[in-house]
């Protein structure tokens, strides 16, 4: 396993990945400029699978979904204060059985829900290393 980092240009992470094999595998976790999380994922070789998150700029958890091998299963969607939204929520219903083997269906879905933000690729820098557990630092000499 590898672990990638990717910078904002004022020096703060962006985005902290693990790859296996060349593909995105394990958590990957998305930072506003702010150094404040905005999206943490899990993914199996490329795809989702796990639970995926949103956040607001805030800090309030903005959007909870959980997928299997990038078929979206349920999802919840939270006001800018933290608070459910029941009418934006759903639970998706599938056959029992149905994902035992990932290449059965052709519904998956292959995008993540709709960031509430951009993510400009222009506009950062990747790096391998380690990665401190710190928002603000990975291979950091301090300076901000």
């Amino acid at each position: 396993m590898e672990t990638r980092y990717k910078r904002h240009f004022n020096g703060r992470i962006q985005e902290v990945a693990t790859y296996s094999k060349g593909r995105r595998h394990g958590t990957t976790s998305w930072f506003y400029a702010n150094g404040f999380l905005e999206r943490v994922a899990e993914f199996w070789y490329d795809q989702l699978h796990g639970t995926y998150y949103e956040f607001w700029p805030n800090g309030k958890r903005a959007l909870k979904a959980e997928y299997i091998y990038s078929a979206l299963e349920s999802m919840e969607e939270y006001d800018e204060s933290g608070n459910l939204i029941p009418e934006k929520s759903e639970s998706i219903t599938r056959p029992l059985g149905h994902h035992t083997r990932q290449n059965d269906c052709s519904h998956h879905r292959t995008n993540t829900p709709n960031s509430r933000t951009s993510s400009h690729e222009g506009d950062s820098l990747w790096w391998s290393g380690e990665y401190n557990g710190s928002r603000d630092s990975a291979n950091d000499d301090g300076a901000r």
